[in-house]
C-alpha cells in the first residue's frame, strides 16, 4: 500500500510515490509541488533523478524530466541504486544520451564519484563536449571576421 500523505510517501519495498511516477513528467511535477522529497533515496534505482535517467530508452525521452528534477535541485551526487550515482547511470546505461553528462556536471555532479571504467567514459564525453564548444566558438568568430 502506498501512502500519499507523508513527505516520503513510499511502498513497503522502498519505492516512493515519486519513483513510481517516473517517467510521467506532469505527475512528478504534481508530487513535487505537494511536498514529495526530490532526493529520497530508497527506490530500486536510488533517487528519482537516477530513476529518470535509467528509464531513458528508445521509446521514452526523459530529458525534460531530468531537466525538471535538476531545476528543482535534485542532488546529482546521491549514491544509491544499481549504478551508484546519476552520472554513473548515464554512462552505464546503453540507451542514455551522452548530453546528460553535461547536464549533470553543470548541476554539480562530481566525476570522482564515478567508478572506472565509467569515469574514463565521462571524461571522454566532457572532452568531446569541450572540443565541440571550441569548434562552435571558432566558427562563430570566423563568421564574424569573414562577414
Amino acid at each position: 500500500m502506498l501512502q500519499l500523505t507523508t513527505k516520503k510517501a513510499r511502498k513497503e519495498d522502498g519505492e516512493s510515490a515519486l519513483d513510481i511516477a517516473v517517467p510521467n513528467l506532469e505527475l512528478v511535477k504534481l508530487l513535487l509541488d505537494h511536498g514529495a522529497d526530490i532526493n529520497y533515496n530508497g527506490g530500486t534505482y536510488g533517487t528519482a533523478l537516477s530513476n529518470a535517467i535509467f528509464s531513458t530508452n528508445s521509446d521514452t525521452d526523459t530529458e525534460p524530466l531530468v531537466r525538471e528534477l535538476l531545476s528543482r535541485n535534485a542532488d546529482p551526487n546521491i549514491q544509491g541504486g544499481p549504478c551508484r550515482t546519476p552520472l554513473q547511470t548515464v554512462v552505464g546505461v546503453w540507451s542514455c544520451p551522452e548530453n546528460y553528462v553535461g547536464m549533470l556536471v553543470n548541476a554539480g555532479a562530481r566525476t570522482e564519484l564515478v567508478h572506472n571504467p565509467y569515469r574514463k567514459k565521462v571524461e571522454e564525453i566532457l572532452m568531446m563536449d569541450k572540443l565541440l564548444q571550441d569548434v562552435h566558438t571558432f566558427e562563430t568568430l570566423a563568421g564574424n571576421v569573414l562577414g
